[in-house]
């Protein structure tokens, strides 16, 4: 049975980090929700205006991809920095022999708790306490 998947991206605010596609994959979708006037021929942009902050706007659509993206049997979010090289499909079909959802490693943290207790960095770049955006993005899942 052929599955509808989407692979998406979040960018907002001040983020510049928007890697455009130098492959294109017809067997997916790629969505990219934005607050940006963004030209990409190979992803389909979904403008959102909000007055949400830029990282709360991000968590959201990389969380919620079950109410924004119901069209769609399987998703993959990539942070908007990454590069795809290879074709998706087996790494997809492959994880989902296994699992319904699987998260990728982190390459500095070992576990949401980590994430979440990040504060400091997070401040000193301007942004929200991590605390705060780790319970939010955790609320998003109940609220949804």
């Amino acid at each position: 049975m052929s599955k509808k998947i989407v692979v998406y991206t979040a960018v907002f605010g001040n983020d510049k980090n928007f890697n455009a596609l130098t492959s294109y994959f017809p067997e997916f979708d790629f969505i990219c929700f934005t607050d940006k006037k963004i030209q990409a021929s190979k992803w389909k942009i979904r403008q959102v205006k909000s007055n949400l902050s830029p990282e709360i706007l991000n968590r959201k659509y990389k969380i919620l991809a079950h109410k924004y993206l119901k069209e769609y049997d399987v998703s993959l979010y990539i942070d908007a920095n990454i590069k795809i090289l290879k074709n998706p499909k087996k790494f997809i079909y492959r994880a989902l022999k296994t699992s319904n959802f699987i998260v990728s490693k982190h390459f500095l943290r070992k576990c949401a708790y980590d994430e979440a207790f990040l504060d400091v960095p997070c401040l000193s770049r301007g942004l929200s306490s991590g605390l705060s955006l780790f319970l939010l993005s955790v609320s998003f899942c109940f609220l949804s």
